[in-house]
């Protein structure tokens, strides 16, 4: 499909959640097999590119696994494969100038930015979660893991990192690298973030429920069917 649906959003949990009435639609020169928005700079992966909502050609990094914005909206992740790697690079998103390439020590296989853009995650294949700064794209905390995790994300206030891999979402404190909690979802999982004001902990499962977890306990407290 060669179309975007601008809407009205009722709920939104970092992106779990949309609904709502359709305000805009807009016809694109590609389909889009993933997309971001942050700061309302909407972009979009087609084969090796990413383009904007005009179909102009951002960047061309090689075949695209994922996309991520930076909450600022100026700039934004890629992660994708060129030749037999997987990379990841950091592009403007004003004129996709590459502005960093990320030296890696074994292959990616999630990528994130902190809601405060401070600092950006990249998981990989050596079971490792690295956190890099933002200004200086040096390591500043790394939290080793059991697997290579699927989708990772940050808390807003920069204390959790969650990820998940099958059906567990694991939670650690982001500078201790210390395991704060498993949770057994009881079906694979499909996306996993934290609320705005960072009190929940949002867990969608494959079936569409969405579980709801309350970060001092991490006791499931809601959940919403048919999403």
């Amino acid at each position: 499909m060669k179309k975007f649906y601008i809407l009205s959003i009722s709920f939104l949990l970092y992106g779990i959640v949309a609904s709502g009435a359709e305000d805009r639609i807009i016809e694109l020169a590609n389909t889009p097999q993933d997309w971001d928005n942050v700061s309302f700079a909407i972009s979009y992966a087609h084969g090796n590119s990413v383009y904007n909502l005009r179909s102009f050609e951002i960047c061309s990094p090689g075949k695209i696994f994922d996309i991520v914005g930076s909450p600022t909206g100026n700039s934004f992740l890629t992660l994708s494969v060129r030749g037999k790697s997987k990379i990841v690079n950091l592009y403007s998103y004003i004129d996709g100038v590459n502005i960093h390439n990320f030296k890696l020590n074994a292959e990616p296989t999630a990528i994130c930015f902190a809601p405060n853009a401070k600092y950006l995650g990249v998981a990989d294949k050596s079971n490792s979660v690295n956190i890099y700064d933002i200004r200086t794209y040096n390591v500043q905390y790394s939290i080793s893991t059991s697997f290579a995790p699927q989708q990772i994300c940050i808390s807003g206030n920069n204390y959790f990192v969650a990820a998940y891999n099958g059906d567990r979402v694991y939670v650690w404190n982001m500078e201790t690298g210390k395991e704060r909690k498993t949770i057994e979802v009881g079906e694979y999982v499909n996306k996993v973030c934290f609320s705005n004001d960072n009190t929940k902990l949002g867990i969608l499962g494959e079936t569409g429920r969405l579980y709801l977890y309350d970060t001092k306990t991490f006791i499931l407290t809601t959940t919403y069917d048919g999403l």
